[in-house]
Parts: structure tokens; C-alpha cells; sequence
């Protein structure tokens, strides 16, 4: 009767290799598994904390906690981690993690108001958008922001904005100037700079130039889809001249 010892040899001799024990290849796979599963739940972390970023707006040490995500998945595969512990591990981080970004985006999803009351006006704080508004006949109007506004002509283009912010029937009244303003872009509007051009009938005198910053005469700030008067101060008109002007800037906040 052959031994072990033969039949290993005549099996290397034929130019086959031992077969590798069942039990020895399914630990393997199950090593390729724990890999894999770790390798994808931190590359979903990455992916989720780039959208809780996008929702929120971006930010430098969000993206640095994407990249730290990213980072771990790749030592995770290159190192084939597979300890039980570990799993431990990434099953709770992806508890907290889901947990915290799902609040986040739900959060800065959903518009979250704080009502005060000043005197005979209501006022609420968009927390989100950190916009106050006050309560008109008309419904809710925004009167301030908590940021600084934008040049809305570096937003997009020149030919788009004048066709949604209409200016029309200036009128120069004593020291005001005052338009006609149909905002019909998703901006709020805060002011208008427009340059005006005073240009004396009399050939002797030449053209004189002065920027006028217009501003809304009733609410303080001109809502998307709202029209209104906007005045600015400027000096006597002179007697004698004819006028005209020109849009400068808009400056605004994003709807």
C-alpha cells in the first residue's frame, strides 16, 4: 500500500500542485471578505461626508475629513485587515458616522426658524440660510443677512440680470433719485449703483458724471419676484441739463 509520502510525490511528479484543504480556502475568502467590507463602508463614509459638505456648503476641514475617509479605506486594503476587533470597530463608526451626517443633511435641508416678536413686528431667523425677516401686509420679507453681500453681476451673466432686474422711470427729484424696480431674478436685492450722466444744454459747460447707490425706499431689501421703488442721494438737479444713467453693480444675497 502507497504511503502519504508517494502519492504526494507521483502528484508532483504529473505537474499538479497539492490541493489546498477546504477549510484553508474558505478562510481565504473569508479574509477577502472582512477586507472588502471594511474597504467599502470607509469609502462610504467618504462619500457621504462629501454630500453632508455639498449640502452644508463646502468647507476646508470637511473635505480634509473626506480625504481622512478615503485615506483609511486605502491603508485598509493595503494592510488586508481582517480583525475581529476592527470589525467592531467599523460597525459602531458607521453607527455615529450615518448617524451624525443623516442629522447634518437633514438639517441644512430643512429651513429652521426662530420667531421674535419687536415692539408691533414679527421677525423670524432663518438658522439655516442666516437671514432675518420681518412680517409685512404682503407676507415675509427679508431685512437683513448675516453675511456680507455678493456683486451679483460676478454671478452670472451681464445680458441675463438686466433682463431679470428692470429699471425704469427716474425721476430726480430736489437731492433723490428715485427708479422703479422690478426684480424678477432669484436674488435679493440690497442696492443698485447706477452712473449718472448730467449733460447741460449749453455747449459751454461739459458733461458731469456722479454714481448714485440706490436703495429699496420701503422694505430695506427688495425680495426675488418683488418690485418697488429704489432711491439714492445725489446732488440738486441743474437747471437746464438732461440726464441718463447706467447700471454699475447689484448687490445682493442668493434666494
Amino acid at each position: 500500500m502507497a504511503s502519504l509520502e508517494d502519492s504526494v510525490s507521483e502528484t508532483n511528479a504529473a505537474g499538479g500542485a497539492p490541493e489546498i484543504p477546504k477549510f484553508q480556502a474558505e478562510k481565504v475568502n473569508r479574509e477577502e471578505e472582512g477586507t472588502n467590507i471594511g474597504v467599502w463602508a470607509l469609502l462610504s463614509f467618504a462619500i457621504l461626508t462629501l454630500i453632508a459638505t455639498a449640502v452644508k456648503g463646502f468647507v476646508p476641514l470637511d473635505l480634509l475629513e473626506v480625504a481622512f475617509w478615503a485615506g483609511l479605506a486605502w491603508f485598509w486594503y493595503k494592510k488586508k485587515i481582517v480583525n475581529q476587533v476592527s470589525r467592531v470597530v467599523v460597525g459602531i463608526l458607521a453607527i455615529l458616522v450615518s448617524f451624525g451626517e443623516c442629522y447634518s443633511i437633514a438639517r441644512h435641508s430643512t429651513t429652521n426658524y426662530t420667531y421674535l416678536q419687536m415692539g408691533s413686528h414679527q421677525i423670524r431667523i432663518d438658522n439655516s440660510a442666516g437671514r432675518t425677516d420681518q412680517l409685512w401686509t404682503t407676507g415675509w420679507k427679508p431685512m437683513s443677512y448675516d453675511r456680507p453681500p455678493i456683486n451679483i453681476m460676478s454671478e452670472g451673466n451681464l445680458f441675463d440680470i438686466i433682463n431679470e432686474i428692470h429699471i425704469q422711470n427716474g425721476q430726480w427729484s430736489g437731492e433723490e433719485i428715485c427708479f422703479d424696480v422690478q426684480n424678477e431674478s432669484s436674488y435679493v436685492l440690497k442696492s443698485i449703483s447706477v452712473l449718472v450722466t448730467v449733460t447741460p444744454k449749453s455747449n459751454a459747460e461739459s458733461p458731469s458724471k456722479l454714481v448714485v447707490v440706490l436703495r429699496p425706499k420701503v422694505t430695506g431689501l427688495l425680495d426675488a419676484g418683488d418690485d418697488g421703488p429704489l432711491c439714492g442721494t445725489a446732488a440738486p438737479f441743474p437747471a437746464q441739463a438732461e440726464w441718463s444713467y447706467e447700471p454699475q453693480s447689484y448687490m445682493g444675497w442668493k434666494r
